[in-house]
């Protein structure tokens, strides 16, 4: 019988996969929980139990079983109320409660607090399905969102109420509560603002705008840009949003991350996740910061203390997602050699082979990510074309499923507006 103190980690994705390699490290038996058959973290993990994480009693009855020392989720969104929920219930230690969990999954909940505490947000309301058809006193441009999902999911930008009506709808069906938010656009560039709070105090790790493609009234994140030069008084009107949401929340050992539009002197926060931003972002953030985001994640579950230690950019950076058209992905052709010659910094895979992709540009059909940099940002952006000249996404017949038409629209539009 295996001796070792377990953790039950929450989620099979790629940061879970070296999270887990972390924990081992310290001597942990780790069990994972997720509902496919094999997630990426699968392969490092002790032992696999498929179901979802997001069934809240259904996790709680395996933990009891397990006995585990830790709930681990860094970087789940979905998960971050069942492992709150589950700790709570069997008396382990947790960096917040339940209820704050509540607060900060649920956009409705979120945006309350924001407004009831003086912290930069959009004119909003919230709206369920008895509230449907009423009017909305808000001022078009309008964003529909459901309350409770995650990513860009629902997500909608409308100019009049026919198009606001079917957003609301379409929301409604999407949220798993049928809660919707109704908020006023706020027009500038939006950035992510990567976060670490110990003992109460906020550090602002890694600030970078989001590069998107908007089609109509979709809107669908490319990648982002890293820059060197952002205003002393941005970051520290940054630093006082931040610690504004740390108090507001209770949150006072965590990651964070804000997403927030920046217009001149003016920011004004989207919405914020206490975890480490998807797909690649840990790995950035110590690529360009020196500071081990994931580690600092894992410690913050652990009670270790941190040391924060970071440097700024000294260099622009751009990651940029790949995402395929419809077809079953096989293959990404000349991310190697790229990085081999040099004209990429680094690039990861993040679907297995033979899994089948609907066409649909969302987070659960990003193919792979790659990382450009340079000290010049025009060259940045010349690198960034001839990499997408050479790369492509492949099935099993040879033939080309990259959506390169999307970056070909996208690009020279973030080129001339940043």
């Amino acid at each position: 019988m295996d001796s070792r103190k377990k953790v039950l980690v929450l989620g099979g994705n790629v940061p879970h996969r070296t999270l887990i390699h972390k924990l081992k490290l310290k001597g942990y038996f780790i069990v994972l929980i997720d509902y496919l058959d094999n997630p990426p973290a699968k392969s490092v993990a002790d032992e696999h139990i498929q179901i979802s994480t997001l069934d809240k009693e259904k996790v709680l009855e395996v933990a009891r079983k397990v006995k585990p020392e830790y709930i681990v989720n860094v970087c789940n969104d979905q998960a971050i109320t069942t492992a709150a929920y589950v700790a709570e219930k069997l008396g382990v230690s947790y960096p917040y409660s339940y209820e704050t969990s509540l607060n900060i999954t649920d956009k409705g909940r979120m945006k309350r607090i924001m407004r009831d505490n003086c912290i930069p947000t959009a004119c909003f309301i919230h709206m369920n399905e008895e509230l449907e058809g009423r009017s909305v006193n808000l001022n078009y441009p309008l964003v529909v969102k459901p309350s409770d999902t995650t990513g860009s999911k629902g997500v909608k930008k409308v100019t009049n109420d026919k198009a606001l009506s079917m957003a609301i709808k379409d929301a409604l069906n999407l949220s798993p509560s049928h809660n919707v938010i109704v908020e006023e656009f706020i027009p500038g560039k939006e950035f992510q603002i990567d976060c670490f709070i110990q003992d109460g105090l906020v550090d602002v790790i890694m600030i970078r705008q989001k590069l998107k493609f908007v089609e109509g009234e979709i809107s669908s994140p490319l990648g982002s840009l890293i820059q060197i030069n952002l205003p002393e008084a941005e970051r520290n009107l940054l630093y006082d949003i931040a610690t504004r949401i740390s108090k507001a929340f209770g949150i006072n050992n965590n990651t964070l991350f804000m997403q927030v539009i920046m217009n001149g002197n003016e920011i004004n926060v989207i919405e914020f996740g206490v975890r480490i931003g998807g797909g690649w972002s840990y790995k950035m953030i110590k690529e360009i910061t020196g500071f081990d985001y994931l580690e600092a994640a894992m410690n913050s579950i652990l009670g270790i203390k941190t040391p924060i230690t970071y440097s700024l950019p000294q260099e622009f950076y751009m990651s940029n997602f790949l995402f395929s058209k419809e077809g079953v992905f096989e293959e990404v052709v000349g991310l190697q050699e790229l990085k081999e010659e040099g004209a990429i910094d680094d690039f990861e895979i993040f679907l297995e082979k033979g899994r089948f992709i609907d066409g649909v540009v969302a987070n659960r059909n990003r193919v792979a990510i790659y990382l450009v940099k340079d000290k010049a940002l025009n060259v940045l952006f010349e690198k960034v074309h001839k990499v997408l000249d050479v790369l492509d996404i492949h099935d099993c017949h040879k033939n080309s499923l990259l959506y390169k038409s999307m970056y070909d629209m996208a690009l020279p539009v973030i080129e001339k507006n940043l």
